[in-house]
């Protein structure tokens, strides 16, 4: 800034013409401080005002001059510069306003056609898992049309082969014993009457009954053709299902490539819709923090340049003035009058160049110092919440439920009539729609998280307080949290670096709130309070409180009272099965037990349980053992629980499952389980004594890992050789509430 520091006037303030003048050719408007400018000019106002008063000698009229110059050139000109640079700086807060919007409207745009992409792979998704439930409905009536093919031919084996025993017995020629062939050459056979067939000494009651056992080969060719017959038939199904299953096979993997484009689709929807969000949430922050504190700062400003101008200009009249009575001193040669000499006139003179026009209205001396202010724009809408793979609001929407239309289109062709088998319908092939609306034999892959969005982990070093939410942090309720940010029970946002961290950086201290899990199960808790349920209402998301109001599902029962009335923490002892339900994605049956020592290991064989290791009286999965044919990328079973709950895998140990320490299953000490049974297979159907010895199953290893309330999802065994128990326990004894 410029600041007007005169000292030939004020010189004259405290001393005579002569050291004016002396003084007047080093007079300068050097570069200050803003207030001391304004005392300056303050001191200059005063002065002129002096030398009104007291009268000048015509000497000064050449300072008067450099002064009225050096106001015009330099000092008015700096305030004009710095209104002009306040000026600008308030449009470009303005034009940044502009932009933010222009950039969210673009961004909103853009993430417009993520979500019609997501939308659509969506729907191609969920449409060819119901294209898969029907061809494995296919599959599933020929495998068991072709059982029934099965049992038709091993009763018509059967019958052969009965009546090839009489013929066998009656008519083959036995040995009386076992000796050496000498003893057999010198036996008293007629060889003459050996051809085609021998003669044999044969008591005469065989040989009455071999003429009436020639029955038995009439029965035996007729036999044989309906043997031939029944393998014929069954081969050309064999066949048929084969071409099923060829399809089925197809058509996984055709749908598993469609989840996974769906997925890459929900991926990029969230990534777009977080950056967007959180993108204008900082910057209009930034924008409505610079512009209030530039209203406050400017503002100010702005009535100081305009008293300043103000000032300026009324010491520019009384110099004129004072320049006006010199000259006419000089030309009548009168002395310049004085507040004595002429008290009227020099006081009406200083009153008129007190006079000004304010405002910002066209004739108003400093309307052009008026600052232009923009109204900050209406807050557009942020784009709406996405859920990313794989929170559970996430796997809520795409793997739980067909979508609408596909339910009922998918329902009508399993109940359509086939003209092939009118009375075998494929709504018996466990391929309905399940409870919770997915179909049955279509297992959709386990969920993997989106590369682009993670939550941030705690930081010791982050020591930075709670702020004032940023848009896009609104949303949240207190004590909930996203991947970036945790609202604090007091309303006021911190990062989630600071969440667990050690260091008290929300005002209420509610950032370590939860954090010991010496006295919480699940660290961080969870610690949102209740809110208004939305429209998404799901029950595999949320639940609802006694006071009709909501939470997220992960608050109950982990010893807070987060809907307020104490009901999400209700009934928590309970018995786990009334605390969980099953879904079985194979549509096959699964149950949920108590582990005794009678109990059968699955529904679809015989074994039953020897040793019970450490799972004595511990709830117990049963499901069937031909589910273990899902893969390890595939989800197999889903246990919705009310409470948290720790799930223990007990697998042999030779046996790998690749998803436990995907799925962050830790291995314990435990001891494991064993079962036994016959294993019945095809090959063991035509010798019931191949089902001896006993097949003894010794699952050994145990890992566990400890789920809050909600869905868990379990993937399969791949078809390997021994299937995994399952098990489930509470987690831990739940804290009393605070």
């Amino acid at each position: 800034m410029r600041t007007l520091v005169a000292p030939a006037l004020l010189a004259y303030a405290h001393g005579d013409v002569t050291s004016l003048m002396q003084r007047s050719t080093s007079a300068k408007l050097s570069t200050d401080t803003q207030t001391n400018r304004h005392d300056s000019t303050s001191k200059l106002l005063e002065t002129a005002v002096k030398m009104i008063k007291n009268g000048v000698t015509p000497d000064v009229i050449t300072f008067v001059d450099s002064t009225n110059q050096e106001i015009n050139e330099q000092v008015l000109v700096a305030i004009q510069n710095e209104h002009d640079t306040d000026q600008q700086y308030i449009d470009n807060l303005c034009q940044d306003f502009q932009n933010a919007v222009e950039k969210l409207a673009e961004e909103a745009a853009a993430i417009g056609v993520h979500d019609d992409n997501r939308l659509g792979a969506q729907e191609a998704h969920h449409t060819c898992r119901a294209d898969e439930a029907f061809s494995c409905a296919q599959s599933r009536r020929c495998e068991h049309q072709l059982v029934e093919l099965w049992n038709r031919v091993k009763r018509e084996e059967s019958h052969m082969r009965e009546i090839h025993g009489h013929i066998h017995d009656e008519w083959c020629v036995h040995p009386p014993f076992f000796a050496e062939i000498d003893v057999w050459l010198n036996h008293p056979f007629d060889w003459s009457r050996t051809s085609p067939y021998p003669e044999l000494n044969i008591p005469s009651d065989v040989v009455e009954f071999r003429h009436v056992s020639v029955d038995y080969f009439t029965q035996y060719i007729e036999q044989k053709v309906i043997v031939e017959e029944a393998w014929r038939v069954y081969n050309l199904k064999l066949i048929e299902c084969s071409a099923f299953e060829t399809t089925l096979d197809l058509k996984v993997d055709e749908c598993d490539d469609a989840q996974r484009e769906a997925r890459g689709r929900a991926c990029e929807h969230a990534v777009a819709n977080k950056a967007a969000r959180e993108d204008f949430g900082v910057e209009w922050d930034r924008i409505v923090r610079l512009y209030n504190q530039a209203r406050e700062a400017k503002t100010a400003n702005e009535a100081d340049r305009k008293a300043e101008w103000e000032t300026l200009k009324i010491v520019q009249c009384l110099l004129d003035h004072v320049h006006s009575s010199v000259t006419t001193s000089i030309e009548t040669g009168a002395p310049c009058p004085t507040i004595d000499s002429d008290p009227d006139g020099v006081t009406l003179a200083i009153e008129d160049c007190h006079i000004v026009t304010r405002g910002c209205q066209e004739g108003s001396m400093t309307a052009h110092l008026c600052l232009n202010w923009c109204e900050p724009p209406p807050i557009p809408p942020l784009p709406p919440l996405v859920a990313p793979a794989c929170t559970p609001a996430f796997i809520a929407q795409e793997q739980k439920a067909f979508l609408g239309d596909i339910q009922t289109s998918y329902s009508e062709r399993l109940e359509a009539t086939d003209a092939t088998y009118p009375s075998d319908h494929l709504t018996n092939y466990f391929t309905p729609l399940s409870p919770a609306g997915w179909a049955g034999c279509a297992a959709p892959l386990v969920c993997v998280d989106c590369a682009g969005i993670v939550t941030t982990l705690p930081l010791e070093s982050y020591t930075a307080e709670a702020h004032t939410c940023h848009l896009h942090e609104e949303y949240l309720n207190p004590g909930q949290s996203n991947f970036d940010t945790f609202k604090c029970l007091d309303g006021t946002c911190v990062s989630m670096a600071g969440r667990c961290n050690s260091v008290s950086n929300c005002a209420d201290a509610s950032d370590e709130d939860g954090c010991d899990d010496s006295t919480d199960i699940f660290v961080p808790a969870y610690l949102s309070t209740s809110y208004t349920c939305t429209d998404d209402f799901d029950t595999d998301v949320h639940f609802q409180c006694a006071n009709s109001n909501c939470i997220e599902k992960v608050g109950l029962c982990n010893g807070h009272d987060n809907c307020g009335d104490g009901s999400d923490e209700t009934h928590c002892s309970a018995d786990l099965s009334d605390r969980v339900t099953l879904e079985s994605t194979s549509g096959r049956t699964i149950t949920i037990e108590t582990l005794q020592s009678h109990t059968g290991a699955f529904h679809d064989r015989s074994y039953t349980f020897e040793s019970l290791g450490d799972f004595q009286g511990k709830t117990f999965i049963k499901y069937s053992n031909d589910d273990k044919a899902t893969s390890h990328d595939h989800v197999m079973t889903k246990l919705r629980t009310t409470e948290p709950v720790t799930v223990f895998i007990v697998k042999l140990a030779n046996h790998g499952l690749s998803w436990l320490a995907q799925e962050g299953y830790s291995q314990t000490s435990h001891t494991g389980v064993r079962f036994s049974g016959q294993r019945e297979t095809r090959h063991k159907e035509w010798d019931p004594e191949l089902h001896n010895p006993t097949d003894v199953f010794e699952l050994s290893q145990v890992f566990s890992k400890t789920f809050a309330a909600g869905t868990i999802n379990l993937p399969g065994n791949n078809g390997g050789d021994g299937s995994f128990m399952i098990f489930m326990e509470k987690a831990l004894p739940t804290p009393p509430i605070n």
